[in-house]
């Protein structure tokens, strides 16, 4: 399906709780149930966990039941809206790679990452994207904003759930207005710019200045966002450059990193594959798929021994049929 001007969203103008239900599947009691029970008892809807992650644990909140499928629906009708080509995450055919792609031609190259975006998309700000951006009515909005908002009830927090299918999207929109302002600004400048979900990227024949930087960190803080200036990264022309998990060459090449191909070397070094468990060859056919985004020539030996054990591990494991 090719996505369409904002005007024929499914969401634009909508006015009722009857064709807000009808454009989910559900009810207006069902909505107005769940709606209820997430605000008093979120549990009944959310799987909370802890995951570690580069070696940080970071709380994930995922749907679970009717409001992931609710999520789901959420996230297809959102698709159905075009977005700016620099854009990236949340695209259909497009990932990590095609974020570093623009970049390649730069000799300077600056990567800042918004500070624990999702945990500060603001309730309002979802609420007044469906209001004012979308121009749906202010019931229809407050229950789309009460669906799609995880509230913390020990602390009263409310914020975009990490383990969401729907907030990459939800989040982009919440601010779409400020992005937009940045990406105009850092374009007339000349500027590449393109995000992937929290990451900025910009790019640019000179080294981006300390004033583009400020006006940015301060466009974002006006919203409520914000990003550590100690934890910008700079490449220059002699640099390697890493952008959302690829790295650009002084070449103006593009090569999986330095990390993730010691991170393969690391996982088989000395081991038989046959002595890894499902967990183990799915991450280590992750890592080897990752590196292909750059060069399908890598590791294509271990990659083919790797899915034809995975494979049969998979058919082994699989419950036999009651005859």
């Amino acid at each position: 399906m090719t996505a369409k001007p904002i005007s024929h969203s499914p969401f634009f103008r909508l006015e009722s709780k009857r064709k807000l239900a009808n454009l989910l599947g559900l009810s207006v009691k069902e909505i107005q149930s769940i709606t209820k029970v997430l605000k008093t008892n979120p549990s009944e809807y959310y799987h909370v966990f802890t995951m570690k992650q580069k070696g940080k644990s970071r709380q994930v909140e995922e749907p679970i039941g009717i409001l992931k499928g609710i999520h789901s629906r959420i996230k297809d009708l959102f698709a159905r809206t075009e977005v700016p080509t620099w854009l990236i995450s949340g695209q259909k055919g497009k990932n990590i790679t095609d974020n570093a792609r623009p970049h390649i031609p730069a000799n300077f190259v600056t990567c800042v990452d918004i500070e624990k975006f999702y945990k500060h998309v603001a309730r309002e700000r979802v609420y007044q994207m469906f209001l004012y951006t979308f121009q749906t009515s202010p019931d229809v909005a407050f229950f789309l904003t009460e669906l799609v908002m995880f509230q913390d009830v020990q602390t009263g927090h409310c914020f975009i759930p990490t383990g969401s299918p729907c907030s990459q999207v939800v989040a982009f929109w919440a601010y779409y207005h400020t992005f937009n302002d940045i990406a105009d600004y850092v374009t007339r400048l000349g500027v590449t710019m393109t995000l992937y979900v929290d990451d900025l990227t910009l790019s640019f024949s000179r080294p981006i200045s300390s004033k583009i930087i400020n006006n940015i960190h301060n466009r974002l803080k006006s919203v409520g966002l914000s990003f550590k200036l100690s934890k910008i990264k700079h490449y220059g022309p002699s640099h390697y450059k890493v952008v959302t998990g690829n790295c650009i060459t002084p070449g103006h090449q593009l090569i999986p990193t330095r990390k993730l191909r010691h991170d393969i070397s690391k996982m088989v070094n000395n081991q038989n594959l046959d002595s890894f468990t499902l967990k183990q060859l799915r991450s280590l056919n992750g890592k080897i798929a990752a590196t292909h985004l750059q060069d399908p020539t890598m590791f294509l030996p271990l990659y083919g021994k790797t899915r034809k054990i995975l494979k049969q591990k998979m058919a082994s494991n699989k419950p036999q049929s009651k005859h």
